[in-house]
C-alpha cells in the first residue's frame, strides 16, 4: 500500500478556491470512498484513476495477470493475447536492458541524495533502486518491476494530497505525455515549500500522443523552472540548482540496436 494518503478522484473538486477531498480506506480487497467509488489492489499496488473502468477496458489484461507466472509463460501469453500485454511486455524488454547510461547515473546519483518522502512520478521500473520512494505509474507491468511502494494512476491527475513531498522526480515523462505542462504544474503541487523537483526530458515527442501544440525546447522548460515564464499556461515558480543538456540517454531497444537520446537535466527547489 501507499505510504502517503491516497485520496478519490472521483470526488475531488474545487468550490471558491478550496480543494475538498475524501481519503481511501480498504474495503475488502478494494480501496473506497464514502462518495461510493472502488478502486482495486492487485498484488499490493492501488489502482486509482478517476474513471477507473477506462483504465481498465484497456489495460484489464495486466490486471488479471498472475503474479506467479514465470517470464517466459508471460511472454508466450502475451504475444497470443496482443493489445496491451503485447505492448507492455515490449516496454518492459527496453526498460530492464536500458538500466544503464549517463542519465541513469546521474539520476541514480541524484535520487540518492534526496532526503524526506519522494515520489517518481511516470516511474516506469524506477530510476534508482531506493525502496523508500513512492513511484506514480499509469502502466502496471512496468510498475510490478519498481523496488518501491507503487501506485497505478494518472499523473495529470494524482490521488495525493497537495504538498505531500519533500522531492518529486519527472523522468523522462514530460515527452510521453498529452499535456506536459499540466504534468509539471501536478508535481509543483505535490511538492512543499523547499522542496526539490528533478526534472529529465530529451524532448522526444510523438505525434499520436502529444499535440504540437503542447510541444516545448529547453528554453521554455528551464523558463518555467525559473519563474519567468509559464510553460503552456502554467506556472512553475522554482529557483533551478543544477542543469545539464545532451547527457546520453540509453536505450536498448533489442539486443543488437540501441537507441541513445540527448536528455536534458535540471534540478530545482520550489519557492516559498
Amino acid at each position: 500500500m501507499s505510504p502517503a494518503p491516497l485520496v478519490c478522484p472521483a470526488c475531488r473538486h474545487v468550490v471558491g478556491g478550496d480543494l475538498h477531498v475524501r481519503t481511501l480506506a480498504p474495503v475488502g480487497g478494494l480501496l473506497g470512498c464514502d462518495c461510493g467509488a472502488t478502486y482495486p489492489v492487485v498484488d499490493g499496488i492501488p489502482i486509482v484513476f478517476r474513471d477507473v473502468d477506462t483504465w481498465l477496458r484497456s489495460e484489464g489484461v495486466e490486471a488479471l495477470r498472475r503474479h506467479d507466472l514465470p517470464d517466459d509463460v508471460a511472454a508466450r501469453i502475451a504475444v497470443g493475447t496482443g493489445g496491451a500485454a503485447a505492448r507492455n511486455a515490449s516496454l518492459v524488454d527496453v526498460y530492464t536492458r536500458s538500466r544503464e547510461g549517463a542519465l541513469q547515473d546521474w539520476l541514480r546519483d541524484r535520487i540518492a541524495a534526496l532526503d524526506g518522502a519522494i515520489l517518481e512520478m511516470g516511474a516506469g521500473i524506477g530510476a534508482s533502486s531506493r525502496p523508500d520512494v513512492l513511484a506514480l505509474d499509469h502502466n502496471l507491468a512496468l510498475l510490478r518491476h519498481h523496488p518501491a511502494a507503487r501506485v497505478c494512476g494518472d499523473a495529470a491527475d494524482p490521488p495525493f494530497l497537495p504538498a505531500s513531498f519533500d522531492a518529486v522526480v519527472l523522468a523522462n515523462v514530460l515527452d510521453s505525455c498529452a499535456q506536459p505542462g499540466l504534468i509539471l504544474a501536478q508535481a509543483d503541487a505535490l511538492l512543499r515549500p523547499g522542496g526539490r523537483l528533478i526534472v529529465t526530458c530529451a524532448y522526444a515527442f510523438h505525434e499520436d500522443i502529444t499535440p504540437r501544440g503542447q510541444r516545448f525546447g529547453p528554453q521554455e522548460l528551464a523558463a518555467a523552472l525559473d519563474g519567468r515564464a509559464p510553460l503552456l499556461g502554467y506556472g512553475i515558480p522554482h529557483r533551478r540548482i543544477e542543469e545539464i543538456d545532451r547527457v546520453a540517454w540509453p536505450l536498448a531497444l533489442s539486443e543488437r540496436l540501441t537507441h541513445v537520446h540527448a536528455a536534458h537535466a535540471l534540478i530545482s527547489v520550489k519557492s516559498g
